[in-house]
């Protein structure tokens, strides 16, 4: 650092030197110019007043009137040949004129010029006289020539070589003190800002290390002056950053329940997980107002697709009821088949670990794991992690995530926002599914489990709108047991509930999955059944009435066996309006009373006396 001071220095000095040598012999010249100029006037004048009081000048008396001129060395007046013709050639025995002289003569510009030798330096001025009828005296007057001839010249030689000798010695004195005082001042000025320098270096790199995530980065302070000031100020800011990030992270993995994976770059992974908190709640918002669970679980699959990027995943819902797992999304698609795991959990929940256990499971961190999962018989390299939705202090769904394992860094790093979206799915599909479970069992007989009439009410239009769409029939049965007081009368009511319970259960076990069975009223059923014509419907009507007359029912006083008459209808064959043609149901099964009980029959127009549209 020292030599670069210095060399720096000498260079400055030597430009300094050179600059001001430079500017100083160009002054002299200019000084040495305009002093030529003045003594050229001087001998012009002179010259004129020699002439105007009638006497010859000449040149020695010129020569000691301007003796006492400072450093005139020479001086020579040179006539014109237009000036030698009218006066004749001077009488001084001046030595030739030379070529300088002559090129002023003849081109009327003055010439300046150094002449240097070994022993001094001398200025040569050689200016013109010119013919001048506007100054004064009257140049005319005299000379007998044509305005702005030229008349002569004089040459005038100055000696500088004092001058010069006296610059240089000037700029060696400046360039001394120069080498003496600018080392001095540079010391002093990085005295000065040294320290500001350092703590501005300090503060790029710690900013630099900061852009890459590293808020640990602090600035060295020492002192107490300014610097020192900054370094410390910009030091508590860093802190400030630092412990509020930090700070920030924790309470987001506190809130999500889920420590994140971070690639070290504090800032950029805190603003990461504000954005996806964000997300996860705008996907609350949503999903809020979403009507159905079914629409829940879709919309989930939609953010594992898309944000998440998750391509094969399921989502399965916990039936406690029948302690089984029901595929709700499988690779997205609804109502898809099992793929990722052993059947064994849809028939048996607690198959499935997440289920059972209510704890993540994650077969990269520790494959095998889980044994239902079959992913690797598929395709080779796969595997899993399962995580339990928590509901009501238990598991309501599990969402599988099955990847390849070279994915596993992505899928570590989506797992956290998976469990945001999770966590604030789980509450929205516990209120959907208990709503669902309010409105299904306001719409089912508590007794029977079967649809009540208010179930069809509200059911009847969507199903009517599937039989227009596909240009099917509805085969529609009214059901009544026989004698059914009589059950009541002599065994109690509690007999005949077990009467009505186990004719449910036979109903049920006779027709469809596709087809709906309705407690209509009291010992009343109504079974609706799909894509069947009358001929069908009476098949069926036959069956179940053949089922009921098998039936025995166990009673504490024994057994007890009843019959069923069964009235028979098609809708649309029978009739356009749904609700007459239940009513020409009502009309047969009563004629199946009529008839003897114990029998189905089939409406056919002339049972109805009542008027036509009536029911």
């Amino acid at each position: 650092m020292g030599l670069v001071v210095f060399l720096l220095t000498a260079v400055l000095a030597v430009v300094l030197v050179l600059i001001s040598s430079t500017l100083i012999r160009s002054y002299t010249l200019h000084g040495a110019t305009q002093y030529a100029q003045t003594v050229a006037e001087m001998a012009r004048t002179a010259l004129t007043e020699s002439m105007l009081n009638g006497t010859t000048p000449t040149l020695p008396r010129l020569k000691s009137r301007l003796a006492e001129t400072q450093g005139l060395v020479g001086l020579n007046v040179e006539r014109s040949p237009a000036n030698i013709e009218q006066f004749g050639p001077s009488q001084e025995g001046l030595p030739h004129l030379d070529a300088i002289s002559a090129e002023v003569i003849t081109t009327g510009r003055p010439l300046y010029r150094l002449e240097q030798d070994q022993v001094q330096a001398v200025f040569r001025a050689t200016i013109p006289y010119i013919a001048d009828s506007h100054g004064e005296p009257n140049c005319l007057s005299c000379h007998q020539v044509p305005e702005g001839t030229v008349l002569g010249a004089v040459t005038i030689r100055i000696r500088i070589s004092d001058i010069l000798e006296r610059s240089y010695w000037a700029s060696l004195t400046l360039a001394a003190i120069i080498l003496l005082f600018v080392p001095l001042l540079l010391y002093l000025i990085n005295r000065l800002y040294r320290p500001i320098i350092r703590a501005a270096e300090g503060v790029e790199s710690a900013v630099a290390r900061a852009g890459d995530g590293d808020f640990t980065t602090r600035v060295q302070t020492s002192g107490s002056d300014e610097a020192s000031r900054i370094a410390a100020s910009f030091n508590r800011l860093m802190d400030l950053l630092e412990n509020g990030l930090i700070r920030i992270s924790g309470q987001i993995a506190r809130l999500v329940q889920y420590e994140r994976p971070t690639n070290g770059h504090l800032l950029t992974e805190t603003i990461r997980a504000v954005d996806e908190l964000v997300d996860a709640a705008q996907f609350k918002q949503a999903i809020e107002e979403d009507e159905t669970k079914t629409e829940v679980y879709q919309r989930l699959s939609q953010v594992m697709r898309t944000k998440l990027g998750f391509s094969r995943f399921s989502i399965y819902e916990v039936d406690d009821a029948k302690n089984k797992l029901v595929p709700t999304l499988i690779d997205g698609e609804q109502s898809a088949e099992n793929r990722w795991c052993d059947a064994q959990i849809l028939a048996r929940s607690e198959s499935c670990r997440a289920r059972r256990t209510g704890h993540p499971v994650n077969a990269f961190e520790q494959p095998g794991i889980c044994t239902m999962f079959v992913g690797k018989g598929i395709e080779p390299g796969l595997e899993h992690v399962c995580l339990p939705v928590l509901q009501s202090g238990g598991v309501g769904s599990v969402v599988q995530v099955v990847a390849p394992l070279d994915e596993k860094p992505h899928i570590d790093q989506q797992l956290a926002n998976l469990s945001v979206h999770l966590r604030e799915a789980s509450p929205v599909l516990e209120a959907k599914r208990l709503m669902e479970t309010l409105r299904e069992s306001s719409m089912r007989d508590a007794m029977t489990g079967l649809y009540n009439r208010r179930f069809l009410e509200e059911y009847l239009d969507t199903l009517l709108a599937g039989v227009a769409r596909n240009k099917t029939q509805l085969g529609l049965l009214m059901l009544d047991l026989d004698y059914f007081k009589q059950v009541n009368d002599s065994y109690g009511h509690e007999a005949g509930d077990r009467v009505l319970i186990e004719l449910a259960r036979v109903i049920r076990q006779s027709v469809r999955a596709s087809d709906l069975c309705v407690r209509f009223g009291g010992e009343e059923f109504l079974v609706i059944l799909n894509d069947t014509d009358a001929q069908g419907a009476m098949l069926l009507a036959e069956k179940v009435r053949a089922k009921v007359e098998e039936m025995r029912v166990q009673l504490p006083g024994g057994a007890i066996q009843k019959t069923i008459s069964i009235g028979v209808a098609d809708y649309p064959a029978d009739g356009e309006n749904f609700w007459q043609v239940l009513k020409y149901a009502d009309v047969a099964l009563y004629a199946a009373k009529e008839a003897g009980r114990n029998r189905v029959e089939r409406f056919v127009p002339e049972m109805w006396t009542g008027n036509a549209g009536e029911y």
